[in-house]
């Protein structure tokens, strides 16, 4: 895991294009405190800078960039490639080589060399992003894996091509080339405040977007000074692709073979992130995924796994004792510790130096104050992500279906009624009838039952998003959905299927990135391995979603690992009690930034209407509680780049 910044300057726009690289890689010393290197080649005029997380070969052979063996590609890379093994053996089956040392990066590097960047690509496994210069083509190119894990953004600045893991990076070089201050896409905005994370390609700035997943961006640099020709995308591995040719195949039999073939496929990918040269360790929540994935690190490790654990004192969030429970049962080294409301209040005022635009996922808290102490402790964590969008975990996978049936034989009145009802029963039911309908098994295995409530209303409710008339000059756009003609399985599994595409990529991966990175600690995720997806994808639906809730064969898979009696907690979510801290502890901090003052000073937003909304969340309206979080997490978002000179 590292950092990676670079740029192509085809007319000379930069007078000091080695000092810019440096600047734009001092922004992401967090990603690699272990080392740094700059590569600029006046030939073509490309450079790279790179910072350097040491995770495999802690020796100076992993420094980056690196060149190959023959001298004619260079690379500056981050993430892991779990399957180097395999490809150094592939290696050295064509032809000898004195390899320097034992880095993933060096196996990458010359399998580019040897076979392309297209065909090394497809054969990688693993999570990357990576710049490579081709000397004697003179093309510099850039990929991501193909499931998203790691970032990468690029775009045209002032006559600079520039590319990098983070905008951080970017913002430096507009900084020191003088190029100006990037502006702000209002659109943007309007994405963050409907999903709570700036999704697709887009990014908070016009004219700078990601690299998609999966995908090659070449681009000429002759170093002549002559125009620079459009970058060429390329596609070496689609998830839709791969779903498709899944469906094509036809999903495998439910029968005792597919547990047999799941738990091999699973386990072998996490042998696979169980290389390393630094401590590792997991992240256990009360759940069923991370058991699982602690449980079968447990069969390969030497001495016992360590684990780790954050918990809230606010027990409905609170999953600590849930995982306690399953470190027992696995035999973990467990260290576990508790958020407090106090402990927000610090945190939060932090969260957007650490996230590189506005993010409103309010896990980030959570999540962040698990990697800090988990990289106390080690440096490599593994982690139970992609295992909901794979298999079927989260509830609204079943009950979409349910509640869609119901919507299309309800008349509109009735429609608006139903909504009304859940939005109240979430914002008016005392606690004592929570407690009663759960004695009474209605909802039982329901975590948090009023944010359910408040989830199936939005679903049932036929306008669309609360998210409407915020940001000025940006008209409401249609929601995609499911296709009214879908069957039950068919509506679950294009959900999961869009869901794996987009807010798996766009914020879950977001999420742990920044997170993990931010403490430098590497985060390794076996559910994501590309041969688990491409099961889970011919996995049928009756091994996913079954009656008595979703995840079945996770489920069949923990109890064989764990005993038969482990269910894991229901399913929470790694969730945190932010509305409750935004109308106590953190009311001065949202207060200041949503104060009719400083929304005037806003170009983008609908004071008056932002306003309204804010007032009708401190008086209950608690449907609005992640729209809140999102405008917040905004608003701090310029405050921090102002403050900053970068805005």
């Amino acid at each position: 895991m590292c950092g990676i910044a670079g740029l192509f300057d085809p007319r000379g726009a930069l007078r000091d294009p080695a000092g810019a690289l440096a600047a734009m890689g001092a922004p992401l010393a967090h990603r690699g405190p272990d080392d740094h290197g700059l590569l600029w080649d006046a030939a073509t005029r490309v450079g790279f800078a790179h910072r350097r997380l040491a995770i495999i070969d802690l020796s100076s052979h992993g420094h980056q960039p690196m060149t190959s063996a023959s001298g004619r590609v260079t690379i500056a890379a981050n993430g892991e490639l779990y399957n180097a093994p395999d490809l150094r053996r592939d290696l050295d089956a064509v032809s000898s080589r004195a390899w320097r040392g034992h880095s993933d990066t060096e196996v990458m590097v010359e399998a580019i060399d040897q076979w392309g960047c297209e065909e090394a690509a497809r054969r990688f496994n693993g999570m990357f992003a990576f710049a490579l210069l081709d000397h004697s083509r003179r093309v510099l190119t850039l990929a991501r894996d193909g499931v998203g894990k790691k970032p990468l953004v690029m775009g045209w600045m002032g006559g600079v091509f520039a590319f990098a893991s983070e905008l951080t990076a970017l913002r430096e070089l507009a900084r020191v080339s003088g190029a100006g201050r990037l502006s702000v896409d209002p659109v943007a905005i309007d994405d963050l405040l409907r999903h709570g994370c700036i999704s697709g390609l887009r990014t908070i700035h016009p004219g700078i977007t990601r690299v998609p997943p999966g995908t090659l961006v070449s681009l000429r640099c002759t170093g002549d000074g002559g125009p620079a020709i459009a970058p060429l995308v390329h596609s070496f591995w689609s998830a839709r692709e791969e779903m498709a040719r899944a469906r094509q195949l036809g999903p495998r039999r439910d029968d005792p073979s597919l547990l047999l073939d799941f738990e091999r496929v699973l386990d072998a990918a996490v042998e696979r992130r169980m290389a390393s040269d630094v401590p590792l360790g997991a992240f256990l929540s009360g759940g069923v995924d991370s058991a699982i994935i602690v449980a079968l690190m447990a069969r390969h490790a030497s001495t016992r796994v360590r684990s780790f654990t954050i918990g809230f004192d606010s027990p409905e969030y609170d999953e600590t004792e849930a995982a306690a429970d399953s470190a027992r049962t696995i035999g973990t080294d467990h260290t576990s510790a508790i958020i407090s409301a106090r402990d927000a209040t610090a945190i939060v005022p932090q969260l957007q130096g650490i996230y590189d635009e506005p993010f409103a996922d309010s896990s980030q808290v959570p999540t962040l104050m698990l990697c800090a102490l988990t990289r106390a402790h080690v440096r490599v964590a593994l982690s139970g992500d992609g295992a909901d969008e794979l298999l079927g975990g989260y509830d609204r996978y079943a009950v979409a279906p349910q509640i869609r049936r119901l919507a299309r034989g309800l008349p509109s009145p009735l429609r608006h009624l139903a909504v009304a009802s859940l939005r109240a029963f979430a914002r008016l039911a005392p606690d004592e009838v929570i407690a009663g309908l759960t004695r009474l098994g209605l909802a039982r295995g329901v975590a948090r039952p009023r944010e359910k409530a408040e989830r199936a209303a939005a679903f049932l409710d036929a306008q669309s998003t609360r998210a409407d008339g915020l940001v000025r000059g940006v008209p409401p756009g249609p929601s995609p959905g499911p296709d009214d003609a879908m069957t039950d399985d068919d509506c679950a599994q294009w959900m999961m299927d869009d869901d794996f595409c987009n807010s798996l990529v766009d914020d879950l991966l977001v999420k742990i990135d920044r997170a993990s990175m931010s403490m430098a600690l590497e985060v390794r995720s076996p559910f994501l391995d590309r041969d688990v997806a491409e099961f889970a994808w011919r996995v049928p639906m009756s091994a996913k979603i079954h009656a008595d809730g979703g995840k079945w064969l996770s489920r069949q898979l923990a109890r064989k690992l764990l005993g038969p009696s482990f269910g894991g907690s229901p399913k929470m979510g790694f969730g945190a009690p932010i509305h409750e801290w935004l109308r106590t502890d953190l009311r001065p901090w949202a207060e200041d930034l949503l104060s009719s003052a400083s929304l005037a000073r806003d170009d983008h937003l609908d004071a008056p209407a932002v306003r309204a909304r804010w007032e009708a969340f401190l008086a209950g309206h608690l449907e609005d509680r992640h729209l809140i979080w999102s405008l917040l997490s905004y608003r701090s978002w310029v405050q921090a780049q102002r403050s900053s000179g970068l805005l």
